[in-house]
């Protein structure tokens, strides 16, 4: 769900890591609690789709599909 809504906004993808665990809680109707976010935010980059670098995110999502 947050992979499809991260490549739906192409371009406009969070770039800073407190806009993209509020676009994660968005996903859900910001019904997370922070624990999660923080679980579904590591699962992204232990996954390699979202690398972060200081402060700065960027993407390698997998194509639709796979």
């Amino acid at each position: 769900m947050v992979i499809a809504d991260l490549r739906k906004r192409g371009a406009a993808r969070p770039r800073r890591i407190p806009t993209l665990r509020n676009t994660i809680n968005a996903a859900f109707q910001m019904s997370l609690p922070a624990a999660q976010v923080d679980a579904l935010l590591a699962a992204l980059q232990s996954k390699g789709y979202v690398v972060i670098d200081n402060a700065k995110v960027t993407y390698a999502l997998p194509a639709p599909g796979a």
